[in-house]
């Protein structure tokens, strides 16, 4: 999977994804200690990558897309999986 605009250099963001999506599943008292893990696997990533010019928000945003097939995906498997069990 090739990453949008110049975060294709970034090669430590797939836990960045399923971090952010336990994030957005988690229990609202759950989500403090999740989104600090989310930042702390982003700022890894931009510092394996040696990238200083961009923040963790603007490297979250830029796999906004490829988040959103992560999920569609995650979704698609889950679906099949409960499909199974029927």
């Amino acid at each position: 999977m090739k990453l949008p605009g110049s975060c294709h250099v970034v090669r430590n963001w797939r836990p960045s994804l399923a971090a952010k999506y336990r994030f957005e599943q988690a229990a609202p008292e759950e989500q403090v200690e999740l989104r600090a893990q989310l930042e702390v696997l982003l700022k890894q990533a931009l510092s394996e990558a040696n990238i200083s010019s961009m923040t963790v928000r603007q490297l979250e945003d830029s796999l906004r897309d490829v988040y959103r097939e992560f999920v569609r995906v995650k979704r698609r498997a889950e679906r099949e999986r409960l499909s199974r069990i029927r």
